[in-house]
């Protein structure tokens, strides 16, 4: 009966942890409200052709967001997060990103993209063109993806592209990104350690 009971306890030490996780943001930074030396959003790398600006005619929210090259190419940031709690995780990015009145995107993989990605490797494990040829211009639109982690997964990365695929005309606007997240599920430690407690009480009194 003992035994039971303690297999009750530790179950529902389970079920409570589980519940009283949250989603959270992880990202530094997200909106892009304060920057750097040489025009860099604090916390993000510019991988290549990127700027933190702030001129509000370019920016969603806040004061400020970031600007990828499109010029016929590639710009972009990127944020990284280390955890071991991301094993078999499911995450969720998302952003907002505009383009130009006046611009001129061509067919295929170009305008904003967003890629969750798993560091180290060049494949993403999500990723969506969602600003492209056929988006209305001069209007913010949100990007969304969703990414399955591995088993063994322990850093992963947020990636914002201004994609420019060679194809005639390529992309010929820069991408405004604003109000990034990445959003990860973050157990209430406190409150498994209060269950974890509880439990070693028992024991005792047993």
């Amino acid at each position: 009966m003992k035994k039971q009971n303690l297999l009750y306890l530790i179950i529902s030490i389970m079920i409570f942890g589980i519940v009283s996780a949250q989603a959270e943001n992880i990202l530094l930074n997200p909106g892009f409200e304060t920057g750097g030396g040489e025009a860099v959003p604090d916390h993000w790398t510019v991988v290549q052709a990127a700027w933190w600006i702030t001129d509000p005619q370019y920016v969603y929210s806040g004061t400020g967001s970031v600007q990828c090259n499109g010029w016929g190419e590639w710009g972009e940031v990127k944020q990284t997060y280390e955890s071991a709690m991301l094993a078999n995780q499911t995450v969720t990015a998302t952003v907002w990103a505009m383009i130009w009145r006046e611009a001129i995107i061509s067919n295929g993989w170009n305008g904003a993209v967003l890629s969750i990605m798993e560091t180290g490797f060049v494949t993403p494990l999500a990723t969506t063109n969602f600003v492209n040829s056929t988006s209305e211009k001069g209007v913010w639109h949100k990007g969304i993806v969703i990414a399955d982690l591995y088993p063994d997964s322990d850093s992963i990365e947020i990636l914002l592209q201004c994609a420019a695929v060679p194809d005639w005309t390529y992309c010929q606007t820069p991408v405004y990104f604003d109000n990034a997240s990445l959003e990860v599920v973050i157990p209430e430690p406190g409150m498994v350690l209060s269950l974890l407690g509880l439990l070693f009480l028992r024991r005792r009194r047993e």
